[in-house]
């Protein structure tokens, strides 16, 4: 706490005392008329008891007291601290962190005190300028010291720190590297007792690779063998011919093996030699038609001039990269050319393929027997209830096209157009002609990742929440039901189908006229 005192009052002049102006005045100017009574600033003679009286009033307490304020007010003034910190930059790189930490508090503790500062200054020059009057000084703000003084310790201690680890960086250095010539040293020798290990097993392994490849070699010979004394291995030969064809890989084939009477028998075994358990769909498909196709060979060629052949879905269960495989072979069993130029001819009488693959369909269409200008002849197997079917034409939007998107809107065209929408003929395809050409349509508009997952959020934003909701509603409930029972059991149902088709119908027209003008030209050509 700084306490300025009073200046000695034992012979002083009232006057002065109240105009600290004056008296200063007058104090400057008093040392000018020690050896002079006249008044060096009027030229009028001084009385020799008024500079008496002068000196008097400035006495040595007076001046000395004064020293003292002044004093005083250059060590307040010298207190004012600066800031002169090191930047975080020139410390290692794992102190700068808590360094800006520490340091941080630091300004707003020295501005406080700064201003602190400066206020006792202002107070001291006040009495510096008035020695005479009384003065106490304002409070200083509690810990004012202390928060710089803790500030600079922690900011010293770092510094302390990063020096240390800057002195110790020799000694420091020299034990890192030896650790890490021990790592190295260690590493080495686990990487040459596990080199040792892999070459033993790249040594064993090429070994084995070489036995199991002699073995594979030997296997074909003595299948070939055994196929010229072996009329099962023959046809063995040949339906593991398709199979590979079809397949595209050994995956599944057939071997000849002897049961309890020595009889030779066909078994199913995999690549590997086991027997093959658990085929998919798609193996059993292609490994019966092969069969079938081989065993249509055993057939003397002049007879078989006179056969009629049935093949029902060959493709079932195969996929799109098998459909291929699966047509050509048909081609090269039932259709032949005298010349390159000629017409295709079948081998057989006659030979009937169904199918429920679009796909398939268009395939077989390319083939062209001479029986027909136009290919072979089409039809639709149209179910009528749940245990009959009728054969009719194909279609005229399936037979012109190669789309089942054509066909699909002309079912639904024609229910739309019908004069009686309870016809059964009409009625039978359409819930489930609807859900199909609504996905392939909303998905034509609007692909995305999940197709078959949001056909009703792709309809609300290309139709309206309400009229898709509409149109969708009444077809998830048909699709899953194709019975004429079913369809009259719901008579309000049924009144509603004509609703949701006319909304569908003129949806499509509304926002896509031209799409819909496309389709009913070609389902109308």
């Amino acid at each position: 706490m700084v306490k300025i005192g009073s200046a000695p009052t034992a012979s002083t002049l009232r006057h002065l005392e109240d105009n600290p102006a004056l008296e200063r005045w007058v104090e400057s100017g008093l040392p000018l008329h020690d050896r002079s009574d006249t008044c060096k600033f009027c030229g009028h003679e001084l009385p020799h008891d008024l500079l008496e009286a002068f000196r008097a009033h400035f006495s040595k307490d007076l001046a000395d007291h004064k020293s003292r304020v002044e004093a005083l007010l250059a060590r307040v003034k010298a207190a004012t601290l600066t800031l002169n910190l090191p930047k975080a930059a020139e410390l290692n790189a794992q102190f700068r962190k808590r360094y800006t930490a520490a340091r941080e508090p630091l300004p707003a503790a020295v501005e406080l005190f700064n201003k602190a500062i400066d206020q006792l200054a202002k107070e001291v020059q006040c009495k510096a300028d008035d020695p005479r009057r009384a003065m106490e000084p304002s409070p200083l703000v509690p810990g004012l010291e202390s928060g710089i003084t803790d500030a600079v310790a922690s900011v010293n201690r770092l510094i302390d720190e990063n020096n240390a680890l800057a002195s110790n960086f020799t000694a420091a250095r020299a034990k890192a590297l030896l650790r890490a010539r021990y790592h190295h040293v260690k590493q080495f020798d686990e990487e040459q007792k596990a080199e040792g290990r892999e070459r033993r097993k790249a040594q064993l392994a090429a070994r084995r690779d070489a036995l199991v490849s002699y073995c594979e070699n030997l296997k074909p010979v003595i299948s070939n063998l055994q196929a010229q004394i072996s009329r099962a291995q023959k046809g063995r030969e040949t339906i593991n011919e398709r199979l590979l064809s079809m397949l595209g890989s050994e995956a599944v084939q057939i071997q000849v093996v002897k049961d309890a009477s020595n009889q030779e028998r066909f078994q199913l075994v995999r690549k590997t030699g086991a027997v093959a358990r658990n085929m998919s769909d798609g193996e059993r498909t292609a490994i019966a038609f092969s069969y079938f196709l081989t065993k249509l060979q055993e057939i003397k060629p002049a007879d078989f001039k006179d056969t009629i052949v049935y093949i029902d879905d060959p493709i079932s269960s195969l996929d799109a990269n098998h459909i291929f495989q699966v047509t050509a072979a048909i081609r090269a069993m039932f259709f032949e050319q005298q010349d390159k130029n000629a017409p295709w001819q079948t081998t057989c009488r006659q030979l009937f393929i169904s199918t429920h693959n679009f796909e398939f369909f268009n395939l077989l269409r390319e083939i062209k027997p001479v029986a027909s200008s136009k290919g072979a002849r089409l039809y639709l197997i149209r179910r009528v209830s749940d245990k009959s079917s009728t054969l009719e034409d194909m279609p005229s939007s399936l037979a012109r096209y190669l789309s089942e998107y054509h066909f699909l809107f002309e079912v639904i065209h024609r229910f739309h157009k019908a004069p009686d929408k309870t016809a059964q003929e009409v009625l039978m395809l359409l819930p489930n002609a609807m859900r199909r050409f609504i996905e392939l349509y909303t998905y034509s508009r609007l692909p995305g990742p999940k197709d078959s997952e949001q056909v009703d959020e792709r309809a609300e934003s290309l139709f309206g929440a309400e009229r898709a909701k509409r149109i969708l509603k009444i077809f998830h409930y048909f699709s899953h039901g194709n019975t004429l029972d079913r369809l009259a059991g719901n008579n309000e149902l049924i009144f509603n189908l004509e609703h949701a088709v006319k909304d569908l119908i003129d949806a499509i027209t509304e926002t896509d006229k031209a799409h819909m003008d496309a389709l009913i030209a070609a389902s109308q050509a």
